[in-house]
């Protein structure tokens, strides 16, 4: 009995005890300044990514989507943009969005035409690009034409 009158003095808070204690203020404190730094990139720099963000899911740029970037290119002025017109028209006909042709610096005396193309399937978008110009490259009319095809450019 003596045991149990020793134990009579209440419920002890580990609550009160652990919130009063100085490992719980450090801990507090260090929480405390990434809320804070945290805070201030949503309020600054983080605002202007996140609409950055909201519009490159829009466009479908990466990272919401994909982009495959042709050139043509040819010694002579002409066929560049011919071909890149044929590739234009051909990955469009499968229903793949593509922007283009425009007309590049000359580059080793060469004449060249890019096109983009925009997808989030990255799949649909790669075979389209790939048939297509298999398809140009293939025949008589572009056969002065060199095609160079680079997926994700930067």
């Amino acid at each position: 009995m003596s045991d149990k009158s020793a134990n009579q003095s209440g419920p002890v808070s580990f609550g009160a005890r652990l919130a009063g204690s100085q490992a719980f203020s450090l801990l507090f404190r260090e929480g405390m300044s990434l809320v804070e730094e945290t805070a201030g990139y949503l309020d600054g720099p983080g605002r202007r990514e996140s609409k950055m963000l909201e519009r490159r899911a829009a466009l479908a740029y990466p990272p919401h989507g994909h982009l495959i970037r042709v050139v043509c290119s040819a010694g002579e002025p002409g066929p560049e943009l011919a071909a890149a017109e044929a590739v234009r028209d051909g990955i469009a006909a499968r229903g793949v969005p593509v922007l283009g042709p425009a007309p590049l610096f000359r580059r080793q005396a060469r004449h060249r035409a890019q096109l983009v193309v925009r997808s989030p399937e990255r799949a649909t978008a790669l075979a389209a690009v790939r048939e297509t110009v298999e398809a140009v490259a293939a025949g008589r009319a572009h056969a002065a034409v060199a095609f160079a095809v680079d997926v994700d450019p930067q």
